[in-house]
């Protein structure tokens, strides 16, 4: 049985498990599949490899992107650009509405469109912006590739950012305050810079 374990004590958002699972091993090109199927508009899609290990998740409108001296500070990026049919800025963002009506009629894996409408749900926003759009997506393909059978949290708040972890836990329930012993694990972590959080994820095969 496969077990991820999420620490997320220093806050959970999209962005900071996306990152994380790219960390854990989920190919970056996997996330920008399933957003290429969606008009979106054209979008700049970044990972950005931290020293102290870890990968930040970003995402931009338009198809170039400013640095702002970070490669000054030793991080590795990781950029995709993607074009689309409509065009939307961080700004402008998506009625609750439009945003389920663009993952409903998009040609998405069954399990990353449901998963990613769920998360929107959970947000509880009137107003989608691009990157809780585009994380929720990512999150949701990663998710299609790691599959977890159970998943336990420790630390996670209740914030409207964290619906992740409310659709996720709901779904791969694991007995509270039980961390089962796991082989051949594998560690990642994952930080959103908009908010400050930062997940840290173990992933591995449940020891019976």
């Amino acid at each position: 049985m496969s077990v991820l374990l999420l620490d997320c004590s220093s806050g959970l958002s999209g962005a900071a498990l996306a990152g994380a699972l790219v960390d854990l091993g989920v190919k970056p090109s996997v996330m920008e599949w399933e957003l290429s199927l969606l008009p979106l508009g054209p979008f700049h899609l970044h990972f950005d490899r931290r020293d102290e290990g870890g990968v930040a998740w970003g995402i931009h409108a338009g198809t170039t992107h400013v640095e702002h001296d970070a490669h000054a500070h030793g991080h590795d990026h990781d950029h995709h650009d993607c074009g689309g049919h409509h065009h939307h800025d961080e700004g402008s963002g998506w009625s609750a509405a439009e945003a389920a009506a663009m993952l409903r009629e998009a040609d998405l894996s069954p399990g990353v469109s449901e998963r990613a409408r769920s998360i929107l749900v959970q947000l509880g926003e009137s107003k989608v912006t691009l990157s809780q759009f585009a994380a929720a997506v990512c999150v949701a393909a990663g998710w299609e590739t790691l599959r977890p059978e159970r998943v336990a949290f420790f630390g996670r708040g209740n914030g409207p950012e964290e619906a992740v972890g409310t659709v996720i836990a709901g779904e791969h329930p694991a007995e509270p305050g039980v961390v089962p012993p796991l082989a051949d694990a594998r560690r990642g972590i994952g930080f959103d810079p908009a908010t400050g959080a930062r997940v840290v994820a173990v992933w591995g095969a449940a020891i019976v």
